[in-house]
């Protein structure tokens, strides 16, 4: 049996430029065990986290983006907490109200970004076997070419590495394509609210759905 450790990031923003500031980051971890029996899948909790949107940065605001998050996410009051940040609704000083919103809306606070790669590194460890990083873990999003470039900004302007190798990254779109060309019809997914966990659970759903059509034609993947 092969067993490959996984994990699925979603990131929120309030721009869709790679300097674009973060607000909110979706966790799930899953695994996948391969043999000639199957592909057997295990999956984690997901998590939803909230950036401090107090903490220094130089990453990009467009009123925009941020109106978008309004209208769709106006049932959630941690995100409208932000997007009210975001505009200048609330000052430095009233951070530990915003806070307040956002604890009480059962979402977990980060207080920094090295705070948030903690945790995600915490995760890593845990799907990775003792003895350290070995290449058995994957890193995924759904639109790599999004999501990552946006991580790697958020880290590096803290000072920080991304906690995985970037050959470790992978898209959820190149995987459905795969799958696509193969002959795969997927179902249609209810839409999300574009909130970070619930769109990893979405995610994850939709990896093991093509990855589990590859692996029955004999196609290889990751």
């Amino acid at each position: 049996m092969t067993t490959s450790r996984h994990l699925m990031l979603d990131t929120e923003t309030f721009s869709l430029a790679p300097n674009a500031f973060v607000w909110e980051v979706g966790l799930m971890p899953f695994t996948l065990d391969i043999s000639d029996g199957g592909m057997f899948v295990s999956m984690g909790e997901s998590v939803r986290l909230v950036l401090n949107p107090f903490r220094h940065h130089a990453d990009r605001i467009d009123a925009g983006t941020v109106k978008w998050t309004q209208e769709t996410r106006k049932d959630d009051a941690a995100a409208l907490a932000m997007c009210g940040v975001a505009f200048g609704e609330y000052a430095a000083s009233q951070k530990y109200v915003v806070r307040k919103i956002v604890e009480h809306s059962g979402v977990e606070w980060m207080e920094t970004v090295g705070e948030l790669v903690e945790l995600i590194s915490d995760v890593l460890d845990a799907q990775v076997p003792v003895g350290g990083v070995n290449g058995n873990y994957y890193v995924w999003a759904r639109n790599a070419a999004f999501d990552f470039p946006i991580l790697d900004n958020l880290f590096t302007g803290a000072g920080l590495k991304l906690p995985w190798h970037r050959r470790q990254q992978c898209c959820v779109y190149t995987a459905q394509n795969m799958a696509l060309m193969q002959g795969f019809i997927p179902e249609v997914a209810p839409k999300t609210k574009h909130q970070a966990a619930e769109d990893c659970e979405k995610q994850v759903q939709e990896v093991i759905a093509s990855l589990a059509y590859l692996h029955n034609l004999g196609v290889a993947y990751v």
